[in-house]
């Protein structure tokens, strides 16, 4: 790409996303917009989580603008119930590891919408047949932060609230040793991990603290899963990102991981699962090992193959 254009080129395959984030940025903008007003409406789903017609509105212009470029593509997306009532064939809440597929998660936090509370993403993920190769993630409730959009084959780069480029993105420096490591573990909500995911995800942490040092291995549930990959980027804070193992419907889904994984590939990152193979969408719930530092990555393999055995 011609690093004097300043928005991304049509070409791009998450250039068709740019447009339905920039919308919910100006939902955060301006006080009286409609779309803010919709984002009051918070109602429960059947699994706990919770929705608001924003979320539907959303996913309906990402789907939209999607398939106006990509005809073909396979789309997954959270609000699974808009889908239903809609009846549009062309959303599908089964995995796909054929062809280009597109995982939205049209507002990520919409628990914190009514109360006007900066941590809330709108992001998607994009896999080639099974593979991650790219990802947009968005926070409009800090536009300051920027949006992240990459692709394996155009580059990744950070963007404004309005799509303007603000910089090219290049991937950070390397470690070579276990005690340069900053290491992030995205634990999510513990009450929905099955006890044998908890038990292996536990075993291995332990195993781990006396190798990457207890002082550099923090923990989390405060993060989604896609903004803790995304602090590998600059690799000022993290350098090495852990997702446990879960269990499908427990915990993390396709569409909260994939933008982040996606995002990091873009900028060759190595990924793994915790029992050694290449990390792709059917084996994401086997735990995750991700860092631009192969090296480390292997090391850790060595450690955590044997445990999940």
């Amino acid at each position: 790409m011609n690093e004097n254009v300043r928005r991304l080129h049509e070409s791009h395959p998450l250039s068709c996303c740019v447009r339905p984030a920039t919308l919910l940025y100006s939902t955060f903008s301006h006080p009286h917009n409609l779309n803010r007003r919709l984002a009051r409406g918070v109602a429960t789903k059947n699994d706990g989580s919770s929705v608001t017609p924003l979320d539907y509105l959303m996913q309906q212009i990402y789907v939209r603008e999607i398939l106006k470029q990509h005809p073909s593509a396979h789309i997954i997306g959270e609000e699974k119930v808009y889908q239903q009532h809609t009846g549009d064939s062309s959303i599908s809440g089964t995995l796909f590891s054929e062809g280009r597929t597109y995982f939205i998660d049209p507002v990520d936090g919409t628990s914190n919408l009514g109360t006007d509370h900066g941590n809330i993403n709108t992001q998607v993920g994009m896999c080639d047949d099974g593979l991650f190769a790219g990802g947009l993630i968005a926070q409009p409730g800090v536009p300051s932060n920027g949006m992240f959009v990459g692709e394996v084959n155009n580059g990744a780069y950070r963007l404004d609230e309005k799509g303007t480029i603000l910089e090219c993105l290049h991937p950070p420096p390397t470690i070579s040793t276990m005690e340069e490591a900053k290491c992030y573990v995205r634990w999510p909500n513990v009450k929905n991990i099955p006890a044998r995911a908890k038990a292996l995800g536990y075993t291995v942490c332990e195993a781990l603290y006396p190798v990457l040092k207890r002082r550099t291995l923090s923990v989390s549930d405060s993060l989604n899963e896609s903004d803790a990959l995304k602090r590998l980027i600059y690799g000022k804070q993290t350098n090495l990102v852990l997702l446990p193992p879960v269990e499908p419907h427990h915990g993390p889904q396709a569409w909260d991981i994939a933008p982040g994984l996606g995002l990091v590939a873009s900028l060759g990152a190595t990924m793994r699962t915790w029992r050694g193979d290449s990390l792709t969408i059917d084996n994401i719930y086997q735990g995750a090992i991700v860092s631009f530092s192969p090296g480390i990555v292997d090391k850790l393999v060595e450690m955590t193959e044997p445990l999940c055995r």
